[in-house]
């Protein structure tokens, strides 16, 4: 059963990670899109990440959810204030 089609990317999800309260899904795409999602609804939550490098690998949440690393496939690591839309 698909509860959800997440495409935030032409090319696909890489990615997935839910925050701790499971309020905050996060998908990363092929071309080091980040985009979160709002359950209530499973729409855009408004907030897309950009910059890394190449297609995103990894994704996770700090422990209070305030932010996101995220693994690029070039080998870098980018930390996202989820609040913020910042590096």
């Amino acid at each position: 059963m698909q509860v959800a089609k997440l495409v935030p990317g032409a090319d696909g999800v890489f990615a997935v990670a839910f925050s701790h309260d499971r309020k905050l899904p996060a998908a990363g795409d092929s071309s080091g899109v980040v985009t979160l999602y709002d359950v209530a609804g499973w729409q855009r939550a408004g907030l897309t990440l950009r910059g890394n490098g190449g297609a995103v690998t990894g994704l996770d949440f700090s422990p209070d959810d305030t932010s996101l690393v995220a693994v690029g496939g070039d080998g870098s690591l980018r930390l996202w204030d989820v609040h913020l839309r910042q590096l």
